[in-house]
């Protein structure tokens, strides 16, 4: 291996890496605003519940398909490029591609059989229809999954730019869509929507197969430990299971009014759902970039580097959380209003469950670590319990309060796991990744004597 390829893996700094996911999550929240401003004026409201709904299918499905592959590939493709070991690394990359196309294909067969009927069940009143998009949902699905894992193998091995324009690309082309339509100013259908989605995802994962490709293609050197199939699927179960369990407790209210509420409700509270997920959108970002150079830090024992990036992370997050969140409380509710008076609702639930996510982000990267330093265990035991507490919140909340005690049990939970992560954090690193944390530490230095 040469000095330039070493050169190539060189790892990024922390600002970089963070300017590189930037600019894909930003990508993502553009078209995801877009999208979401202008389904509305689009789609009539049921079937604007039913893309809500289809999407929550589509995602559930492809984190089956990922097998918790996006948290395996630091914890394995960066250890190896940190000791050099290029020909592991390259194993490790083509076994994991390989996986996630089986087990996504998997995933996809078995989404045409069950789809129809589950759907159908769901919303008995629009059966026929479902039937008639079950194949674009089936077919999205592994290409969906594939893309996700592409974009973390380009991240693990340094390519963030690649990486960063290919997780803004499979989103962008429904929102071009829509665009259009409105441009036109005419109305469409539910079917296109999706097909213009699903092209994206071909796109994407077509493009990122090829930027793979070619940022490893010199890796033709011998291995010096072989990367074992058996051992990388026995390495990923516990991040599967964890990430299946924080998949169904992030959207375990929208399955609860999907199966008990109208479409109408899950339009109202799917749109609420995206405005409120922007405010950890900078959380995101932060911890993509983070993630990768968090496990060569600790492999090289840097840990002045890992508290610095730590702490910078939970106030960046944390603050643009909270101004985000300030300047839609005052408003949101008039933007709303001018934008479609049919989904007033929307401003009171992003209000409950947008405040969640303000004091999600002040937790910091504490689930993440758990996920990439070796905790998965634990994570997943934590994600285990909170989830039950969090579904017989949403459960009592839906049941007394209707769709707003549904809101305020799901933030309720996304607070509860959150503190539960940063404890663990704690008590088996020794580090404290919150906004408290970095108070304390503050503290600590402010009375400490010259």
């Amino acid at each position: 291996m040469s000095n330039g390829d070493l050169n190539v893996l060189a790892a990024p700094t922390f600002r970089r890496a963070g300017t590189a996911a930037l600019f894909s999550r930003g990508a993502v929240v553009a078209s995801g605003v877009a999208t979401s401003i202008l389904l509305p004026l689009s789609l009539d409201q049921n079937s604007v519940g039913k893309f809500f709904l289809a999407q929550l299918v589509i995602a559930g499905l492809a984190t089956l398909g990922q097998l918790g592959l996006p948290s395996t590939i630091p914890a394995t493709v960066n250890e190896s490029t940190a000791e050099n070991d290029f020909g592991r690394a390259r194993q490790l990359i083509v076994r994991i591609v390989l996986i996630c196309l089986l087990v996504s294909s998997s995933a996809a067969i078995l989404a045409m059989l069950w789809l129809p009927n589950l759907l159908g069940a769901v919303d008995a009143t629009n059966r026929d229809s479902w039937a008639a998009i079950v194949p674009i949902l089936a077919l999205t699905v592994p290409l969906s999954s594939l893309t996700t894992i592409l974009v973390e193998t380009l991240r693990s091995v340094h390519a963030i730019r690649a990486a960063a324009n290919l997780a803004a690309l499979g989103s962008l082309f429904t929102a071009g869509f829509l665009v259009l339509v409105f441009l036109r100013g005419g109305d469409t259908t539910l079917r296109a929507v999706l097909a213009a989605g699903l092209t994206g995802w071909t796109v994407g994962a077509m493009t990122g197969l090829a930027l793979v490709g070619r940022a490893v293609w010199r890796w033709r050197v011998p291995a010096r430990r072989t990367a074992n199939i058996g051992s990388l699927v026995r390495h990923t179960l516990p991040n599967l299971f964890t990430t299946l369990t924080l998949f169904a407790v992030a959207h375990v209210d929208l399955f609860l009014l999907s199966a008990l509420g109208t479409m109408s409700d899950v339009a109202q509270y799917g749109i609420a759902l995206r405005f409120s997920a922007l405010l950890v959108i900078p959380l995101a970002i932060a911890n993509a970039a983070f993630a990768p150079l968090g496990v060569e830090a600790r492999a090289k024992e840097n840990t002045e580097l890992l508290r610095e990036m730590l702490r910078k992370l939970v106030l960046v997050s944390a603050g643009l959380a909270a101004l985000l969140y300030a300047g839609f409380a005052i408003a949101g509710y008039g933007l709303i209003s001018a934008w479609n008076d049919e989904y007033k609702n929307a401003y009171g639930l992003t209000l409950i469950l947008g405040l969640g996510n303000v004091l999600h982000a002040c937790g910091g990267s504490a689930g993440v670590l758990l996920m990439v330093w070796g905790d998965q265990r634990r994570a997943f035991t934590i994600t285990l319990l909170t989830s039950i507490a969090t579904v017989a919140l949403c459960v009592v909340g839906l049941a007394y309060g209707g769709v707003f005690g549904l809101a305020a049990g799901a933030a309720v939970g996304n607070v509860l796991q959150v503190v539960a992560f940063v404890l663990r954090v704690r008590n088996r690193f020794h580090l404290d990744p919150s906004l408290v944390g970095v108070r304390r530490a503050l503290s600590v230095r402010a009375s400490a004597p010259d």
